[in-house]
């Protein structure tokens, strides 16, 4: 689970599992540009299927 940037002033919290969160800990820095595909779940967090570093 992370923040992500979005804009000037907002933050989302993202959120990954299993095999997807091993992959964002181990290649994801601060900083990164990355565009996730995924799905905005009820309490405004986004669950990661898909994402790629720019």
């Amino acid at each position: 689970m992370f923040k992500l940037k979005v804009g000037k002033d907002t933050k989302v919290l993202v959120k990954a599992y299993n095999d997807m969160a091993d992959w964002c800990y181990q290649n994801l820095a601060r900083k990164d540009i990355v565009l996730i595909q995924g799905e905005l779940n009820s309490k405004m967090e986004i669950v990661i299927s898909e994402i790629e570093i720019i």
